[in-house]
């Protein structure tokens, strides 16, 4: 039985190699997307790297909701182009910036841990997002504690959900 397996792992391996897919490049191969819409994805991570920082620094709520209102923009942004491209990358997309925008929308209008809670799920999709297409490469850190994940542009750990406690809970997922 345990021979059989190996044997078809085996066959498993060696087909994607002949067909030029080692596992290390198929596992990290990523979505191309055409121009605009790598663009406007971009930019949507840009704005999410500026939430992140935001939320780490405790902000008062006026530069909270201008963080919010700036991924808003970008988010409306990247939904108008997300049309260009085949259908299989039209649904992908849509279906990640739809879940983007439930979690944004609920973000802007709760407070407290409920609001935390539509942020994670925000961070979330945008990870998906990073790790997903073929668009500018932010780390991806993810904290165990609290089941958070997020993208941002430094190399230090810098928890935007856990901000009090240093920051300090997350690891480099990629």
């Amino acid at each position: 039985m345990i021979l059989r397996w190996a044997s078809s792992l085996v066959g498993v391996l060696l087909a994607l190699s002949l067909l030029g897919l080692s596992s290390v490049s198929w596992a990290q191969a990523r979505i191309q997307v055409e121009e605009p819409l790598r663009m406007e994805l971009n930019a949507l991570l840009k704005a999410a790297d500026e939430l992140h920082q935001v939320l780490f620094d405790r902000p008062e709520e006026h530069e909270l909701r201008m963080a919010l209102e700036n991924l808003e923009q970008a988010l409306n942004r990247a939904q108008r182009v997300s049309g260009v491209g085949g259908i299989q990358q039209r649904v992908h997309v849509d279906g990640i910036l739809g879940s983007i925008r439930t979690h944004l929308e609920m973000a802007q209008v709760r407070e407290g841990n409920e609001r935390l809670r539509h942020l994670r799920e925000l961070f979330r999709g945008i990870v998906q997002i990073a790790r997903s297409f073929d668009v500018d490469r932010y780390r991806i850190f993810f904290c165990d504690r609290d089941r958070s994940e997020w993208i941002q542009s430094g190399w230090q750990v810098r928890n935007p959900f856990e901000p009090r406690r240093g920051g300090g809970c997350g690891k480099l997922a990629r």
